[in-house]
């Protein structure tokens, strides 16, 4: 923890350490639900490169073990110290909403991890969430870590409204989460979306997936619609958000080489005018279609 407290007095001027990021979180979430037993002794450990060049991990949240793993670089890979506060505030809010309910099954945040069968479809989704409230939290505009999954949460934050997605989150709350979704779109697949989303997830972490050509497009397609049917008056800060060809070409920079990282795989067929996608959510809400 040393290491970590010395960057974070050295960036942010304080005295405070870790304890710093945390007044930041509950400033910036005053509503989340957190797992005060974990706040009670945290380790840091160095990720070594084998392991970060085996995963592209940067940061871990070892649950058993109430760890967090940093990889700090080495002569060959240098990392800046907002880098690593961005990871260490990344995990520490892997750990602030974790337990592990009476079976056995870690519970974090909208993910539940089962020691047999492994994270569940919902871990694209809590990645996205828990790295939206990263960002938020140090104000980063320039992050590369998880970019489809952070414009995923972002939507959802605006169609269901941030402090009720946040809320259900940190309380594991799915079925809150499901029939919010459900509330707004009676008619939206919501199994098939989770199931886009944990597919995404898959392939962005280096996973062949043969049909998962479009799934971000049609991902896209889905929150859209979700955005007309949820009638809330928040095109400019939704619209910002809205992925054409040139966003494509710059996230899919972040996919894994060996799965193809062209903006035609994951946003295959992806309409290239922001503006004309602008025009067509405004008509279907406007004719009431979907």
């Amino acid at each position: 923890m040393d290491k970590i407290n010395e960057i974070i007095n050295r960036v942010f001027r304080t005295n405070e350490g870790y304890k710093y990021i945390l007044n930041l979180i509950s400033k910036r979430y005053p509503t989340l639900k957190i797992n005060e037993e974990n706040l009670k002794k945290i380790d840091i450990e160095k990720m070594d490169l084998e392991y970060h060049l085996k995963t592209s991990f940067f940061g871990e949240y070892v649950a058993e073990r109430n760890t967090i793993k940093i990889y700090f670089g080495d002569k060959n890979e240098k990392i800046s110290d907002m880098e690593i506060i961005e990871t260490f505030t990344h995990e520490l809010i892997h750990l602030l909403t974790s337990t592990y309910d009476k079976d056995g099954t870690l519970l974090q945040g909208f993910n539940m991890r089962d020691k047999e069968k492994g994270d569940s479809f919902f871990i694209g989704i809590n990645e996205g969430i828990t790295q939206m409230m990263t960002e938020e939290v140090l104000d980063i505009t320039n992050s590369t870590a998880y970019p489809f999954h952070t414009n995923i949460a972002r939507k959802l934050s605006i169609i269901i409204g941030e402090e009720e997605l946040i809320q259900a989150y940190s309380k594991h709350d799915i079925d809150a989460f499901v029939a919010k979704l459900f509330e707004i779109d009676n008619n939206l697949d919501v199994r098939s979306f989770i199931i886009k989303s944990y597919f995404l997830h898959l392939v962005t972490m280096g996973y062949d997936i043969s049909d998962a050509i479009g799934l971000g497009t049609e991902i896209e397609d889905l929150l859209n619609n979700l955005y007309i049917n949820s009638k809330k008056e928040n095109d400019e800060e939704y619209f910002k958000l809205l992925i054409d060809q040139n966003d494509v070409d710059v996230m899919a920079k972040h996919v894994p080489d060996k799965i193809m990282s062209s903006s035609r795989f994951l946003y295959y067929g992806i309409i290239k005018d922001k503006d004309k996608i602008k025009n067509i959510i405004k008509r279907r809400r406007q004719n009431g279609r979907k």
